[in-house]
């Protein structure tokens, strides 16, 4: 009998494990931080508050649970890292909406005013995991994206 629960037990434990247990995303604090820590940033990036950070990206304070941001705040470069956690799938699918129309603008704003900026926000990082979203916009796009892959392991 105890070789049989034995038996049930283990498969039981394969089975969990093939399904492959996932781990928890980090904390967008800790993971712009991470970033950060990946490649020499060309401006210092400042903290931006989330209420500057909804104005900026065209967010709800009810689409999220977790936001954070180092943005040059000088805006003469576009570097920047964003980590949102969104509140379910759907406030996410609209929290990537409105990314993707602040980086056209972006792209718009910066083609007259510095446009040697604009290949940094053409080959900017926008990703989601779970419910986290990312935005990253760096001159080394390469080192944030193998750090964010080390991140979200």
């Amino acid at each position: 009998m105890k070789t049989k629960f034995s038996i049930y037990l283990l498969v039981l434990l394969l089975l969990l494990s093939a399904c492959g247990i996932q781990t928890a995303l980090p904390a967008p604090k800790d993971a712009v931080l991470g970033i950060q820590s990946a490649t020499a940033f060309t401006p210092e990036l400042q903290e931006l508050p989330a209420e500057l950070i909804q104005k900026y990206v065209g967010l709800e304070a009810d689409q999220y649970s977790e936001i954070y941001m180092l943005l040059d705040t000088s805006r003469g470069s576009t570097e920047q890292i964003l980590f949102i956690n969104a509140k379910d799938k759907a406030e996410q699918e609209k929290i990537v909406q409105s990314i993707e129309a602040y980086k056209a603008s972006l792209i718009n704003q910066y083609r007259d005013y510095v446009p040697e900026e604009v290949p940094k926000l053409e080959a900017a990082i926008l990703r989601s995991k779970g419910l986290q979203t990312v935005f990253i916009v760096s001159g080394d796009s390469a080192a944030c994206d193998k750090k964010l892959n080390e991140l979200w392991k």
